[in-house]
């Protein structure tokens, strides 16, 4: 079993919402405000993680800018895990102050 098929495999998609549902926990002391924008950037994070199979082949507009080549499903979804660690540290970190 390669990498890209350990990323794409139900306990990492199990294992990425377990995180996130963890982030929300963490940011709800701050009150709905806070949980709604950090909901809003793990779905964004979940999305990369979980469909990254189907977002390669994406060809388009992006940012102003037109992508004519695929991003391989791989980079999008480690990406998708290191913006998810990088959430749930900054959750931790203002939950302690």
């Amino acid at each position: 079993m390669n990498l890209e098929d350990r990323l794409d495999s139900r306990l990492a998609k199990l294992a990425s919402l377990g995180i996130a549902a963890a982030c929300l926990w963490l940011v709800s002391a701050g009150g709905v405000e806070a949980m709604a924008r950090t909901a809003g950037l793990l779905i964004f994070t979940l999305a990369f993680i979980w469909f990254g199979k189907y977002l390669e082949h994406y060809r388009g507009w992006a940012h102003f800018r037109l992508v004519t080549q695929a991003t391989p499903a791989l980079l999008l979804q480690v990406m998708g895990w290191v913006l998810l660690l990088l959430y749930f540290a900054i959750s931790l970190r203002s939950s302690w102050q």
